[in-house]
């Protein structure tokens, strides 16, 4: 479920109905925001026209999973990227690779990205998830649109918690107080499990 949104939600889907929708995205922002899911949604809504998480799978969608024990995201994973979106849609309107920790990307990863984002494949998309775009070489971070997850107020925080996932007012409040604008890291506190 997204969550003040909205605004942003409208401006991508008119990007995509005017066919103005950018083949590169920056998402950034503080961590536990939703940059990620709002990237899932997207997705989904270009293979599907929901904007929303489907339990479908989506077959013009590539998301990077870190390895947990390792610091880096490598070349592989990067020639992996490319070799994804290479291929031509099935379904979607786009294929569709997302990286989220992208300011775990080596150096030589980051420079096979750039590649991609200079001369990108027909119907792609590729958005790079991280807390600041100056994680990027400035090479990629200038080639990419630049979108920014802006913090929720605790005000809203703590109706979204009591109205959207039925968390108790008192435990609302505590833990919007405590979350700093960041619903993931709310849902976290109050040990809500999707």
């Amino acid at each position: 479920m997204l969550y003040g949104f909205d605004k942003k939600i409208g401006e991508f889907k008119a990007l995509i109905k005017n066919d103005q929708l950018a083949q590169s995205y920056v998402f950034y922002g503080d961590p536990q925001i939703g940059k990620a899911a709002f990237a899932r949604h997207l997705a989904a809504f270009l293979e599907t026209g929901d904007f929303a998480i489907t339990t479908k799978v989506l077959v013009d969608f590539s998301e990077v999973v870190p390895e947990p024990d390792k610091e880096e995201i490598g070349i592989e994973t990067a020639n992996g990227i490319r070799s994804f979106l290479f291929e031509k849609p099935f379904i979607s309107l786009r294929r569709t690779a997302i990286i989220p920790e992208a300011e775990r990307l080596t150096d030589q990863a980051q420079a096979a990205l750039l590649k991609i984002v200079e001369e990108p494949p027909q119907n792609t998309l590729i958005i790079l998830i991280l807390p600041n775009p100056d994680f990027l070489i400035a090479p990629l971070a200038s080639r990419c649109q630049k979108i920014y997850f802006p913090r929720l107020s605790q005000e809203a925080l703590e109706s979204c918690l009591v109205k959207n996932y039925k968390i108790e007012a008192t435990v609302a409040k505590k833990a919007a107080a405590e979350s700093f604008g960041r619903l993931g890291r709310a849902l976290a506190l109050v040990g809500y499990n999707n």
